[in-house]
């Protein structure tokens, strides 16, 4: 059940208000609406490369099978044979083509731009709104505290607790 509005706050809630009328009627997201996007944008993303890697590991099932199938029915030569089984003897190798983290980053910032318009909100707006909420306020002390803090540069996340995938 919603709480009774508190008429000690009127004069603060009256101010939200018009300015939330304000970025509405330019069509300005709010901060939450800029995070749900680029949660759902980098979400997005991780499940695109879940599928990427699903699609390889049964494409590299589906050829495995048919090279056994070609081994069994006995339609190789001896030569081609001993490739085969050299091959299946193998570990397949499933890992992913090698990215370039500018261009992912590009990639998830374009995709929060894009679920905001899906939102109805402004195109120049939402563009400069995703880059200023990542951008912390310009303050390279706080840039740089977050990325000591997060672990980014280092192969394994610092701190006690390392969490994996």
């Amino acid at each position: 059940m919603p709480r009774q509005p508190d008429d000690r706050n009127a004069a603060q809630r009256r101010r939200q208000q018009r300015y939330r009328r304000r970025l509405k009627s330019t069509g300005t997201p709010e901060a939450s609406a800029v995070d749900i996007a680029l949660s759902g944008a980098f979400t997005a993303f991780a499940e695109h490369l879940r599928r990427q890697e699903a699609e390889a590991r049964s494409a590299s099932e589906s050829r495995r099978a048919a090279l056994r199938r070609l081994i069994s029915k006995g339609c190789l030569s001896e030569h081609e044979q001993d490739e085969v089984l050299a091959e299946l003897m193998l570990e397949p190798d499933l890992r992913p083509e090698p990215v370039d983290p500018k261009a992912t980053v590009s990639r998830i910032l374009r995709a929060a731009v894009a679920l905001l318009l899906d939102a109805g909100y402004d195109p120049e707006q939402s563009r400069a709104l995703v880059i200023r909420r990542l951008g912390r306020g310009g303050s390279m002390n706080v840039l740089d505290g977050l990325v000591d803090k997060s672990g980014v540069t280092k192969q394994k996340a610092s701190g006690s607790q390392h969490i994996t995938w």
